[in-house]
């Protein structure tokens, strides 16, 4: 095969792979009521549904990139795909709801392994000349899978069930790796030792304070489990501080966020994580469970909120060139917190979608500005040499966030209001809604911590070699 065929077929291969992957994050969101009823999951469980796949993304990312390196960026990628498209079926097939969240845990080891990858695999493809082309084709498709998620799994699940959710991933993972091994060609980088301790550490911390926030709302925060947990995951993220500080190779170097940009811009990525994901899904249950709305109407519904990124932040990474990341942050995340608190304030059982349409769509165009902006202020505080680490640290932060936002958000939503009746939901939907709302705000003032890139707005780009080109791929 003509050299010159390599890089378009990996394009094209590595996109697919995100693509799949970008759709399952949100197209899940919009089955969950119908998941709740098939199995007689608890809104508990359906949250789990959700955090398991976060949290297995946000642990498993800092090992992908350097498996990768270590082991060959195709053979790792066919393993992710292999992983993702094998738990897929068992997510298809689960008869109850432990079974799901298991199968959706898999779910995220396979996208974590894939993610990071995919940008190797690009960037060792493509000259320096084509490289911020491909990378931006690989940035669009995958915000056009977040975008459209909500809308492909309320209609598949309209008319096959939730479960054509996870059997669609099958043939396209098969196709993906027969056409990885017979198109792509392989390549590796520096090996990496892997920081499996800080990995466990760092995984079980995560895994107890969401745990411990989410029972919350049934034992009580004064309650000595849910003291003791909160304990012992803080114990637990202490312990993990200390091996990265003492370590030879972490997987985070600390280093990283004793720089005030990077600390403040990963700060905003969890604050958005976990106003974003917990609204998502209230909205989503308001909507099929509190206004009666199908599947496929609650995509529909959520579309201009879910779907702007894909117009406003190709706009919003070019407006950053002049302005800066700081204010872009900022703004984005207080147009986000005004778009879920006017929300918040309108949402009712008979309320017309059109009073709801300006909210959703406001915080659409706040999330748009700063999915770009945040991760491009990480790499630039980590520069070029630790592209890698702070790409995953960013992407791994908004995860985790969404995880606890989920469960501390969703505790707030039980506390008020619960699922018996339309206007039980509406009153856990309020408050919720507001305590992202604040989240969100939160967010804006953190970001304002993030200083200007060293770089000159409005200079040349220095060549893929300086970043510049893979951040703002990375970025969306």
């Amino acid at each position: 095969m003509s050299r010159e065929r390599v890089p378009a077929w990996t394009l094209a291969i590595t996109c697919t792979a995100a693509f799949i992957e970008a759709v399952d994050l949100l197209a899940v969101t919009t089955a969950l009521p119908q998941i709740g009823r098939d199995t007689g999951a608890s809104f508990i469980d359906l949250e789990w549904v959700i955090n398991a796949y976060a949290l297995a993304v946000a642990v498993g990312l800092f090992a992908g990139g350097a498996l990768g390196e270590r082991f060959g960026r195709l053979r790792v990628f066919n393993a992710g795909v292999a992983i993702f498209t094998i738990a897929s079926i068992a997510a298809a097939l689960a008869p109850d709801a432990e079974t799901l969240i298991a199968a959706r845990a898999a779910q995220g080891i396979g996208t974590a392994i894939v993610t990071p990858v995919t940008l190797t695999l690009i960037i060792a493809a493509f000259p320096a000349r084509r490289l911020g082309v491909a990378l931006g084709v690989w940035g669009g498709v995958v915000g056009t899978g977040v975008g459209v998620g909500p809308l492909v799994g309320g209609a598949v699940t309209d008319v096959f069930g939730w479960q054509s959710i996870f059997w669609i991933n099958v043939p396209l993972g098969i196709l993906t790796v027969v056409l990885s091994l017979r198109f792509m060609a392989e390549s590796r980088g520096r090996g990496q030792p892997l920081d499996l301790v800080g990995l466990a550490l760092v995984s079980a911390g995560s895994l107890v304070i969401v745990r411990a926030v989410q029972g919350a709302d049934s034992a009580g925060w004064d309650d000595a489990s849910t003291l003791v947990q909160l304990v012992v995951g803080a114990v637990i993220v202490a312990g993990f501080v200390l091996w990265e500080s003492r370590t030879p190779e972490p997987m985070l170097p600390l280093s990283l966020l004793r720089m005030p940009s990077f600390a403040s811009a990963n700060a905003s990525a969890f604050l958005m994580g976990a106003a974003l994901f917990s609204s998502g899904v209230l909205i989503t249950q308001y909507f099929q469970l509190g206004r009666g709305y199908s599947p496929t109407e609650s995509g529909l519904g959520l579309l201009p909120w879910t779907a702007t990124p894909i117009l406003v932040s190709p706009i919003a990474g070019k407006l950053a060139e002049s302005v800066g990341n700081r204010p872009l942050i900022a703004a984005g995340l207080l147009l986000q917190g005004i778009g879920l608190g006017w929300f918040s304030v309108v949402a009712g059982v008979g309320t017309s979608y059109l009073t709801l349409l300006a909210p959703l769509f406001v915080a659409g165009v706040g999330i748009s500005l700063v999915f770009p902006t945040v991760a491009a202020a990480t790499l630039d505080a980590a520069g070029p040499a630790r592209m890698g680490v702070a790409s995953s640290t960013t992407n791994a932060g908004r995860h985790v966030g969404g995880a606890i936002g989920i469960a501390a958000i969703g505790a707030v939503f039980l506390a008020a209001g619960g699922f018996e009746s339309q206007d039980s939901i509406v009153d856990g939907l309020r408050p919720a809604l507001v305590t992202a709302a604040v989240l969100s705000v939160l967010g804006a003032l953190t970001g304002l911590g993030v200083r200007p890139s060293p770089s000159p707005a409005g200079s040349e780009p220095t060549g893929a070699g300086s970043g510049t080109e893979p951040r703002t791929a990375e970025a969306k």
